[in-house]
């Protein structure tokens, strides 16, 4: 069983995510560290940092850059897409063909699909739309 597939059994036991994720914001980032409602277009990633700021601070790992990455909403399109900024890259696969797609800076966004997991340094997470 993949990450994803124990991540959405886990959040579906708890209770409807679709309606949590209709009710507290855009979008919704689960992990086992790692429960975030996006509630503004933009949401820059990164490693923790001494003074927090307008960062989701992912780990204290080395591996992820102060601003890692950002997911931002792109109205033209009406979809979420990642920006990567870290040199270090993220992680991507798809919930239809689980085939991990290296994204590093310089890169196209990466379109974000419901479903779509997500790995940064040793943070892995699952990108959640309400339906």
């Amino acid at each position: 069983m993949c990450i994803r597939d124990r991540y959405q059994r886990r959040v579906r036991g708890v209770g409807s995510w679709v309606h949590d994720a209709l009710m507290a914001g855009y979008a919704k980032l689960y992990g086992p560290n790692l429960v975030h409602y996006l509630n503004t277009h933009t949401l820059h990633l990164g490693r923790e940092q001494k003074a927090p700021g307008e960062i989701l601070q992912l780990a204290d790992d080395k591996n992820i850059s102060r601003k890692h990455a950002t997911i931002q909403f792109e109205p033209a399109r009406g979809l979420f897409e990642l920006v990567v900024h870290g040199k270090n890259g993220a992680t991507v696969a798809e919930p239809s063909t689980r085939v991990p797609v290296q994204i590093t800076p310089g890169s196209q966004p990466y379109s974000l699909n419901s479903g779509t997991l997500i790995k940064i340094g040793s943070v892995e997470f699952v990108f959640l739309l309400p339906i």
